[in-house]
């Protein structure tokens, strides 16, 4: 009878042995099997769900705010191989507080250490500060505040949404927007001086400047009109007068000045004549009076005086000093002429040092 009892007991003991490491094992295979989704789900690029994958998580961890602690082992994994104990996954609500406990700093959530759905900051005042909502990791929108509860910025769902900014009297300062990912400028976008007049339109693709670019002056005249490729001038130019009329015309090629290039005074009458190549002064540089007579005229080659140049006499088209330029010296004789055009003097140069005068 005792024989009998006691192989009971020991089989019982066995039997609850063998069940107690399999649920051992079995609750091992489930943490790694857990660890495992947690990492591809933290891999998945900003912005994109994985329902799928979401759901087999849920049915592994549960749907409760908490914070899950993750081994070593995935530790690693996620903190690129750097050996960190308990590394918090953030799930739903969580608040945190500034040193005096009683004010709240921020409210985000969480989808298993994906950020989601309202995320709220606040100023030490207790003001609200900042407001997004987010889509696993990706902004969609939102708005800032400064510590008086001013509206800064507003910033509405993509793909078509827009970022607003503010000026302190609540005007608009800037309206932009950014491509689909949500991290890139793209598209038009307006600047503003401070009483709603408009002060600059331009347009970006994938964060850089291109196409047209207008600014404008506080009374709302153009200013200037200009042309960008990957955020460097490029094509045609103009720059106007306070009165509407153009100042200078020119042209960029990729960031360089590239072929004519023209300054106007006020009266339309050119003040200034260059051609440019490369972004360097290349040919005849004329320069003239608001009256249209000519100042000067002087031949460059690579930014640099090479040539014969000539200077007039004041308000008429006569010349008053004409010689040549050797690698930005005078050099050889320079002769000057009366009003009437009578040569009175030459003097001769020798690479910028004056050598010998003869008067006429």
């Amino acid at each position: 009878m005792f024989l009998k009892t006691t192989i009971k007991l020991l089989l019982s003991f066995c039997i609850s042995f063998c069940l107690f490491c399999s649920n051992i094992l079995f609750a091992q295979d489930k943490n790694k099997v857990a660890e495992s989704l947690i990492v591809k789900w933290l891999s998945i690029p900003a912005g994109q769900p994985d329902d799928m994958l979401k759901q087999q998580i849920e049915n592994l961890v549960g749907t409760q705010p908490k914070k899950i602690f993750l081994k070593d082992s995935i530790a690693s994994v996620l903190q690129g191989k750097k050996k960190l104990k308990n590394i918090e996954l953030l799930h739903g609500e969580q608040k945190s507080f500034y040193p005096s406990g009683s004010i709240i700093k921020s409210v985000k959530n969480f989808e298993y250490g994906r950020l989601k759905g309202a995320q709220q900051f606040f100023h030490q005042n207790g003001i609200k500060a900042r407001e997004y909502t987010v889509f696993y990791g990706d902004t969609v929108e939102g708005k800032e505040w400064d510590w008086g509860g001013r509206l800064l910025l507003e910033r509405t769902p993509l793909p078509n949404g827009y970022t607003c900014t503010f000026y302190k009297n609540g005007t608009k300062e800037s309206v932009f927007q950014y491509d689909k990912t949500g991290k890139f400028l793209s598209g038009p976008a307006y600047e503003y001086y401070p009483d709603g007049t408009l002060k600059c339109e331009k347009n970006y693709t994938s964060g850089v400047l291109d196409g047209l670019y207008k600014y404008f002056f506080p009374d709302g005249t153009p200013d200037s009109v200009l042309n960008f490729k990957d955020s460097v001038l490029n094509g045609e130019g103009f720059k106007f007068h306070k009165n509407g009329k153009i100042k200078e015309k020119f042209n960029y090629s990729f960031g360089q000045l590239q072929g004519t290039y023209i300054y106007y005074y006020t009266n339309e009458k050119e003040e200034y004549v260059m051609n440019f190549i490369r972004g360097k002064k290349n040919g005849i540089e004329k320069k003239f009076l608001p009256g249209g007579f000519p100042v000067s005229e002087t031949t460059f080659e690579n930014d640099v005086e090479n040539g014969p140049y000539k200077i007039y006499h004041k308000n008429v088209e006569s010349v008053m000093e004409a010689g040549f330029y050797v690698n930005g010296y005078k050099h050889g004789d320079v002769d000057f002429f009366s009003i009437d055009g009578k040569k009175v003097a030459t003097v001769k140069y020798n690479y910028g040092k004056r050598i010998t005068e003869a008067n006429y």
